[in-house]
């Protein structure tokens, strides 16, 4: 690379025993082709530390009640592996178009749950679907909106890796509703 003193690790394999007083570092493909730094501490605990965290950068605009991939929100995800996760999503709507929201992507899950919560200049929204124990289940939908913020979290165990992303889509199909610049989805590993 261009890059100056930097310090680089290659992929290795992930240590299956933890020396006293010490920690370990290595680098891994969380899927293919998309290395990560690792950690293992004396308890015998890994970690993935990187890619982890996404936002969006560009407005992501929905003219129809189809889910589909909110842009620069997705994370490659290992399987046998949990996450806990987080996904804010400010939006904007037409009033009779409304917003609705999932989880989803090319990964499977042994078992999932995720919630949601949306909120209009500061007031909680009553929504139909507040809770999926399934990918793609649709979450935050409701259509009496114009400016509001969607927050979902939830916990997964990953059954096959590939990438775990939220959806979004209107709830009526009527102009336009958008998810804004800045909206996030991070990525935590759990204990298994």
């Amino acid at each position: 690379t261009s890059a100056v003193r930097v310090f680089g690790i290659g992929n290795g394999t992930a240590p299956s025993t933890s020396p006293a007083d010490a920690i370990q570092m290595w680098s891994a493909d969380t899927v293919a082709g998309q290395a990560n730094l690792y950690t293992r501490n004396e308890n015998g605990k890994s970690e993935q530390i990187t890619g982890l965290a996404d936002r969006v950068s560009t407005q992501f605009d929905k003219t129809d009640t189809t889910l589909a991939a909110v842009t620069g929100l997705s994370h490659d995800v290992e399987a046998g592996k949990a996450y806990a996760f987080e996904v804010i999503l400010y939006t904007t709507s037409d009033v009779a178009a409304g917003i609705k929201a999932s989880v989803s992507g090319t990964a499977t899950a042994t078992s999932i749950i995720y919630e949601s919560l949306v909120m209009q200049t500061g007031t909680t929204v009553a929504t139909t679907a507040s809770r999926s124990t399934s990918l793609a289940g649709t979450v935050a939908n409701v259509t009496a909106v114009t400016v509001a913020t969607i927050k979902i979290w939830g916990t997964i165990v990953v059954n096959a890796a590939g990438t775990l992303t939220p959806m979004f889509a209107q709830n009526v199909d009527t102009g336009t509703s958008s998810v804004l610049v800045n909206s996030s989805f991070i990525l935590k590993p759990k204990e298994n």
